[in-house]
């Protein structure tokens, strides 16, 4: 037999690396979450569903530990960041509103002419013109004379802060960029004169239609960037409402966000009273300044 047949006949060994933990077990996190997926011989990695303790699951690849590849986050709100990570980070995203209501970073049409309909009349159709929607949310809330309709609350531009609904607490403090933007897309409270609106009265059909059209399309091309951020670069307002996926972990391992323990409770008394003394400085600054420029006037 020659030396090259007993190098063939040689037997090669490969040692495999068990995964650490079975596929189908949830498997508890020190930080207090808990995963359920696959495993290499260390850590999370491949394909498994990460759930946190305040609610929110992500669903989707991993890799060496960390979100990594196609995945969805699904927050307790109800809306949901379909996106691609990169080592933990997400590069490419596509934020969707527990609605539908698909959200655009650069160009976003929503409510805008010529199609300015609300979320719920692209998904239930228009109402009668008596009965017509007033806002997204239904029932329609009465927004206070001078307050806007934040979405999540009131915003008073007099403190610049945003108050709940209901318990007129305070929700948060907008940055100078966001309470621009609540102001110039928020519907406002109160009765005013608005005038004449040209951009409401164009002809959207026909020759000027087309126009439109062609503006939009070069505007769109002028921005390259545009495609680079949002995975679902396409025209449509909506997407498909979906959950976060089921999962069966005791109640005692996820903490509930509407059961706080006493700890939290605490935490969240000296937070409110934080709060108020901040909005307190705010109003008392407020005051002072205005009337600063008063005694300027006079």
């Amino acid at each position: 037999m020659s030396c090259s047949e007993k190098k063939s006949k040689k037997k090669i060994t490969v040692r495999v690396k068990r995964q650490l933990h079975p596929s189908c077990e949830w498997i508890p996190i020190g930080t207090g979450n808990h995963y359920k997926g696959k495993w290499n011989h260390r850590t999370m990695s491949g394909y498994g569903v990460y759930v946190m303790r305040n609610g929110t699951v992500y669903e989707g690849n991993f890799d060496d530990g960390l979100f990594h590849g196609d995945g969805t986050m699904y927050y307790p709100s109800g809306s949901r960041i379909e996106g691609v990570w990169e080592k933990g980070k997400c590069v490419q995203q596509n934020y969707i509103f527990s609605d539908g209501l698909r959200f655009q970073q650069n160009n976003w049409q929503y409510c805008k002419a010529p199609d300015r309909r609300f979320a719920i009349e692209h998904t239930n159709g228009f109402e009668p013109a008596a009965r017509s929607y007033v806002t997204n949310r239904q029932p329609t809330v009465e927004v206070p004379d001078g307050a806007y309709d934040a979405g999540d609350g009131f915003y008073w531009p007099l403190t610049n802060t945003v108050h709940d609904y209901l318990t007129n607490a305070l929700i948060r403090v907008p940055t100078m960029e966001s309470s621009k933007w609540i102001i110039e897309n928020c519907h406002r409270g109160g009765k005013r004169v608005v005038g004449f609106r040209p951009d409401l009265f164009k002809k959207w059909y026909g020759r000027a239609a087309e126009e439109n059209e062609e503006g939009s399309t070069a505007a769109d091309n002028n921005n390259p960037k545009k495609s680079e951020e949002i995975i679902h670069n396409d025209r449509s307002v909506m997407a498909e409402i979906k959950s976060a996926p089921s999962f069966d972990l005791p109640l005692q391992s996820i903490r509930s966000v509407h059961e706080p323990s006493t700890l939290n409770q605490s935490s969240s008394t000296l937070s409110l009273m934080a709060e108020s003394t901040q909005l307190s400085r705010c109003q008392k600054t407020l005051i002072l300044n205005h009337r600063v420029d008063a005694n300027d006037f006079n």
